[in-house]
């Protein structure tokens, strides 16, 4: 059974300072300036914080007459392309920047230096109030592209005009959308910064082949120009704490809670508290988010595993073999415990932690039992009821008749004398041949040592084999006629020997009654005519002398000799 008790885990909710920090841009408006007066557009010059980056960005103030772009005609008629006349966004204060025709035309980029450098990995928001003033309906210059370039140094280390943006998409914002008509219009970026940087450049960014533009003419002379406003860059800060993973048993109940300097939401997009009781069924993972609206989301989760008896799943690598068997034994349970104690049925017990190895000595079925602990008072139980099966070896055996075989006498009785719990036999009789019978009767053909070997099996697989030696003794016969004629009747015409056995030498000789040899050969197939050097012998009495060699298992060869007498008639 599963024990368990229910318990509950809290975490205080921080309320800390607002989410995002201060802007980094020291004059976002373009208000600090020396009170230089002179003749409109400045240069930066004048700016306390701000500088050219590149080419010459203008600073428009309306305290700094006569002329000035800004307010010079009252009412300004916007949207007919004055840019003797408009407005700042906030404050009294602009940048305009200027971007040439063409592929290579010109950029005017006014710099800054961050009131601190921003941190790789960190998340900001990025923004700024930008208007078009190349408005004039007969003659449109709008265009994308318009945004802030972070640096490492004071001025770009590239040539701005010219340089492939693609290859810096990590230091770059711009929009996408193209600034037209007269009206001021905000921009706002959710940027990871991929290095702490410490400058800032505000003008036109990226490749003009990916741009988005209406110019009425071509003349590189020409261009387009906006003014900048209130130009924001603040590190977003959301916090998130969540109560660390835990494990319960089924049944229990935990309460989760979440704090954060933003309201929260939970996974199922309907709880906004800070904390929730929760009674998982299984093991699950529960995702909060904090809702600031910004790509720099603080996102978190808490995984609440559940232990089940249902989970622990104790598995046997064999569940049945021969003797002696060892089995590998593991838990499959998704969550480890802290304790394992294993029951292998024998009398035997262990407690390594995941999984184990058992050897079983002794026939027989077993049921294994795997408890589990995986915190105080919370336990499972598994149990492989009569889940392994040890059966026994067979004892091959064999006996044959005849005692002695020969190649006179070939057909060997075998008689299977293995234990009883043998039921399936494979002979093997050491010549290629075999047998699946309990009592084979089997013939063999040519003397010599065969190793035959019984292999026994028992219903559930388990093998025995004896291997034993049997003898096929080489027994020699001669059938030698004791008279021929050779007169060519096609009766008995020629002196033939007939033999039965190995034999792996042969000499045949015939001497007539005074001793000579009148016929020799080597050959157990040649037959004698009669003749010697081509003419019949004469009526009478011949001697035969027979020499052979016998070869004889598992002794040497033997060497024989057999003699006689043999008659010519006719």
């Amino acid at each position: 059974m599963l024990q368990k008790y229910s318990f509950a885990i809290f975490i205080l909710l921080f309320l800390s300072a607002p989410a995002f920090s201060q802007n980094l841009i020291p004059d976002p408006g373009f208000e600090i300036w020396d009170g230089t007066v002179g003749s409109p557009p400045q240069t930066l010059s004048p700016l306390t914080y701000w500088y050219n980056a590149n080419g010459t960005a203008d600073h428009h103030h309306q305290l700094n007459p006569p002329g000035n772009n800004l307010t010079s005609l009252e009412p300004c008629p916007t949207g007919s392309g004055q840019t003797q006349c408009g407005f700042p966004y906030e404050g009294m204060g602009v940048l305009g920047c200027w971007k040439g025709n063409g592929s290579g035309g010109s950029r005017e980029w006014g710099g800054v230096q961050l009131t601190e450098p921003m941190v790789a990995g960190g998340c900001y928001e990025v923004s700024f109030w930008i208007q078009n003033k190349e408005d004039h309906p007969n003659y449109l210059m709008e265009t994308n592209q318009w945004g802030i370039f972070f640096s490492q140094t004071q001025l770009p280390v590239f040539t701005a005009n010219l340089a492939n943006y693609d290859n810096m998409t990590d230091q770059w914002l711009a929009c996408e959308e193209v600034v037209s008509g007269s009206e001021w219009q905000q921009f706002t970026f959710d940027y990871t910064a991929s290095e702490d940087f410490k400058y800032a450049y505000v003008g036109y960014m990226g490749n003009v082949a990916n741009s988005t533009y209406t110019a009425w003419s071509n003349d590189f002379l020409i261009g387009f120009y906006v003014w900048f406003d209130e130009i924001v860059v603040k590190r977003i800060d959301p916090q998130l704490t969540l109560t660390d993973d835990v494990t319960i048993c089924v049944g229990d109940s935990v309460l989760l809670t979440a704090g954060s300097n933003f309201p929260v939401s939970w996974n199922d997009g309907m709880s906004y508290d800070t904390a929730m009781w929760v009674q998982p069924q299984q093991t699950t993972t529960y995702y909060v988010h904090t809702l600031d609206s910004t790509a720099c989301t603080a996102i978190d989760s808490v995984t609440v595993t559940v232990i089940d008896n249902t989970q622990l799943a104790l598995e046997a690598d064999v569940q049945e073999g021969c003797l002696p068997l060892e089995v590998q034994f593991t838990d499959l349970s998704p969550v480890p415990g802290m304790t394992y104690i294993w029951d292998f049925g024998d009398g035997q017990t262990g407690n390594d932690l995941l999984s184990t190895a058992h050897i079983y000595e002794g026939e027989g079925s077993y049921s294994v039992s795997l408890t589990v602990e995986y915190f105080e008072n919370c336990e499972a139980t598994a149990v492989l009821e009569n889940g392994i099966q040890v059966n026994a070896y067979p004892e091959a055996g064999f006996v044959w008749s005849p005692a002695q075989p020969s190649n006179l006498e070939p057909e060997v009785q075998f008689q299977n004398t293995s234990s009883e719990n043998a039921l399936e036999w494979f002979w093997d009789f050491g010549n290629g041949a075999s047998s699946i019978f309990e009592n084979p009767l089997f013939k063999f053909s040519i003397p010599g040592i065969y190793e035959v070997s019984l292999v026994a099996s028992t219903a559930a697989g388990c093998k025995d084999t004896l291997v034993q030696s049997l003898l096929v003794d080489n027994q020699v016969r001669f059938y030698v006629p004791n008279i021929f004629s050779p007169n060519a009747d096609g009766i008995n015409d020629v002196f033939e020997v007939h033999s039965v056995g190995l034999i792996e030498a042969y000499q045949l000789t015939i001497f007539d009654r005074w001793g000579g040899m009148v016929f020799q050969s080597a050959d157990v197939n040649d037959v004698w005519d009669g003749t010697f050097r081509g003419k019949f012998c004469p009526v009478g009495s011949y001697a035969y002398l027979i020499e052979y060699v016998v070869p004889s298992f598992p002794d040497p060869p033997q060497r024989k000799v057999l003699t006689g007498d043999v008659s010519i008639v006719r």
